[in-house]
């Protein structure tokens, strides 16, 4: 049986964040919901944050705005910090995954620096050892960390 943790996404967001007071105007935001993550791209920063559950339809879609600063900034400035807590996601968000990473590699190989972060929860070791394969299979420094 499939449980939502949405009702505690906010509380899980503004930890994993824990910047909640350097919000930007400029800034690219996505409040969660039912089936969406929390989602963030500071611009000051450069960095994107996801926090949640991600099972969209159209995922393709909805991180595509997101995706495309993440490759404009590489271009641009050299360097992107991506911040990633998924608690789960779905096929269509794995896809997703599957070809920002393999780009995320194309432009590590381009001397592009790339900061990821993959928190899982404490006792997410499935979600954990994902990080892992993901950092593996695209040959990315990925820090992994329990929340």
């Amino acid at each position: 049986m499939y449980t939502s943790t949405f009702p505690t996404e906010k509380s899980t967001v503004m930890s994993f964040t824990n910047t909640q007071q350097s919000y930007s105007s400029s800034d690219i935001i996505n409040e969660a919901t039912v089936d969406s993550p929390f989602v963030r791209y500071n611009m000051r920063n450069r960095t994107l944050t996801v926090v949640g559950e991600s099972f969209m339809e159209d995922a393709h879609n909805f991180y595509e705005p997101y995706i495309s600063k993440i490759y404009d900034d590489l271009f641009e400035r050299g360097y992107v910090t991506l911040e990633l807590y998924f608690t789960a996601f779905g096929p269509k968000t794995a896809k997703v995954l599957f070809e920002l990473f393999g780009n995320l590699r194309t432009f590590k190989d381009a001397g592009k620096v790339i900061d990821i972060v993959w928190k899982s929860g404490e006792k997410d070791d499935n979600m954990a050892d994902l990080g892992q394969s993901f950092a593996e299979l695209f040959d990315l420094n990925i820090q992994l960390a329990y929340h």
